[in-house]
């Protein structure tokens, strides 16, 4: 017999669960549809409320599906940081700047497994951006810093 996850499951259990994220999930349909604020827009001498549902998005779950809070994102970071998501080397990897051998830009990479790492406010940084429906989250941890800085925002 074969047992079968949906993709969100799975993420929830190897990811959201070690790092004791209770709140967050990943979706991959209509979500939020409340306990969130709501982003507007001024437009024809109006405030219209312009975010998911009016914003033109998509249902993702593995590119915009997944959902937090400032809090238990540091959960998250905490958890990368004690290894309870990744192996020390793995951990490592994915925040180290990744070359491929056949590599041709003539500018260097810049992301180690879709981590953006670089110096930032001259501090080593590891981080990650995204937006959803009018969602937003600007990411940055500064490892030898142990300095954890989160936005989410909307609008």
């Amino acid at each position: 017999m074969i047992l079968i996850k949906k993709w969100q499951q799975y993420l929830q259990e190897i990811l959201f669960e070690p790092a004791g994220m209770r709140e967050s999930v990943f979706t991959d349909g209509a979500f939020p549809e409340q306990g969130v604020a709501h982003g507007y827009q001024y437009a024809q001498n109006n405030w219209q409320e312009y975010d998911y549902g009016e914003y033109p998005t998509f249902c993702a779950s593995g590119n915009g599906g997944a959902w937090s809070s400032a809090e238990e994102l540091l959960r998250y970071e905490e958890a990368l940081e004690q290894h309870r998501l990744l192996n020390p080397e793995y951990t490592r990897l994915a925040r180290s700047i990744f070359q491929s051998p056949n590599w041709s830009a003539p500018d260097g990479p810049q992301t180690g497994f879709d981590w953006f790492v670089r110096p930032l406010c001259g501090w080593n940084s590891v981080g990650h951006t995204g937006d959803q429906g009018g969602f937003r989250v600007d990411y940055v941890y500064f490892p030898g810093q142990n300095i954890f800085c989160v936005c989410l925002s909307n609008g």
